[in-house]
């Protein structure tokens, strides 16, 4: 399940949750689904990414 879409300032990334691993945890990709980065690995629900002014920060 993905789910929590969160699109960067200037459109050219997405953080999203996903339980691909068994656990919720935080992602990043580009928009056209390339680089795609696990942000969290533990075991709290990790949920509703948001980015920081600038999009410079996840």
């Amino acid at each position: 399940m993905e789910s929590w879409p969160a699109c960067s300032a200037d459109g050219t990334r997405i953080a999203y949750v996903s339980d691909r691993d068994g656990n919720f945890e935080i992602y990043v990709m580009d928009t056209d689904g390339s680089n795609l980065v696990r942000l969290t690995d533990n075991l709290a629900y990790d949920v509703d990414p948001a980015w920081s002014p600038g999009s410079q920060q996840r």
